[in-house]
């Protein structure tokens, strides 16, 4: 580790070869050099286990740990384990960074001692990249007693292109290292969506201070192999987990005044997108008649019906509002049969 470094940098690896390079060379040039740079192989089955092997041999800056396949929440946790600089900062190795970034982010995490300083971002698709923008103007410090409803909304409540105060992803901001310790705060392992979520809810319900700032720093790639967009054999699973995680945190931190709305909000929204995904799959008579029972059964949940009754439609877009009316309304046939319409169904996704 740089003995001078200030941040640590965890980056966790799974198969990304083809964009590993450019992501940890976003990370080398930075304007703040003084890094400690954790790149934890997570059992890669491509090239990238000897790719890190070589950026360490390049730069003395780079740790590198070759470990077992546990998935991203797990690799995550490891590399904090690792850690030893006053910060730590995710970057996921298909995403890349703006040069000062990390200097941007440590600058006023050390100026306000927030525990979190958290910045705005790029959607980067092939040939066209989208700015987020952001609801709050300039740079904001919330204090989080005061602001749980708005903080809970920015971890809860996903992303488009024209709001960038998202709180949802540990990508695209800083964190203290000491607090994330003594608090105990760790990704959920085994949850394969939405563990961003689970641990900044933890995140900010331990904070003081949080700043938001109206910068973007960071580049998150939507490619075919993007998490956003692979639908894995045990979404629903992972949906309903994270919605159990949710509900536990509500319970244990007596936040369900605040966090209940949210709640049924990104349950809604999590339907909307596996309904997307599941039309993207469709390819014959017979994979749209499967599409149509899945989202079905999927839908008949009674976490999912509690929040298509609960939510307030006014709180969608005006696309996932229709949507909302078709799921509303048990509409799965025109749902799946329309689904390839809507591919903006969230700027994230």
């Amino acid at each position: 580790m740089c003995e001078t470094a200030m941040v640590s940098i965890i980056v966790p690896i799974y198969n990304v070869e083809a964009y590993l390079k450019e992501c940890i060379d976003s990370i080398r040039g930075q304007t703040m050099q003084e890094m400690d740079i954790i790149l934890v192989d997570d059992g890669s089955p491509d090239s990238c286990p000897q790719m890190c092997d070589q950026f360490a041999a390049e730069d003395k800056r780079i740790r590198v740990f070759h470990r077992e396949n546990m998935g991203v929440s797990a690799a995550r946790n490891f590399g904090m384990e690792q850690a030893e600089a006053d910060w730590i900062m995710f970057v996921d190795p298909d995403d890349w960074l703006e040069k000062d970034a990390v200097e941007v982010l440590v600058r006023k995490a050390v100026q306000t001692n927030c525990e979190i300083v958290c910045a705005s971002f790029y959607w980067n698709y092939t040939g066209r990249q989208i700015q987020a923008r952001s609801k709050a103007a300039g740079a904001n410090e919330y204090l989080v007693r005061e602001n749980l409803d708005f903080l809970f909304e920015c971890v809860i409540c996903r992303c488009d292109h024209r709001t960038a105060v998202w709180l949802g992803t540990s990508w695209g901001q800083i964190y203290r290292a000491d607090y994330l310790k003594e608090n105990q705060i760790y990704f959920p392992v085994g949850l394969k969506k939405s563990e961003d979520v689970v641990f900044n809810l933890s995140a900010v319900w331990h904070a003081e201070r949080i700043c938001i700032l109206d910068v973007p720093v960071y580049h998150y790639r939507i490619h075919g192999g993007s998490a956003c967009r692979t639908l894995h054999s045990d979404h629903q699973a992972c949906i309903l987990r994270a919605a159990e995680e949710i509900n536990a945190f509500m319970k244990q931190h007596c936040v369900e005044a605040e966090l209940r709305p949210y709640y049924f909000w990104r349950i809604v929204d999590d339907l909307i997108i596996f309904s997307k995904r599941l039309s993207a799959g469709v390819t014959s008579a017979d994979s749209f008649r499967a599409a149509i029972q899945t989202l079905k059964e999927f839908a008949a949940c009674p976490v999912c019906q509690e929040g298509i009754r609960c939510i307030g439609p006014s709180s969608l877009s005006w696309r996932k509002k229709m949507v909302y009316y078709l799921l509303k309304f048990r509409m799965y046939r025109t749902m799946i049969a329309v689904g390839r319409i809507y591919c903006g169904f969230t700027g994230g996704d």
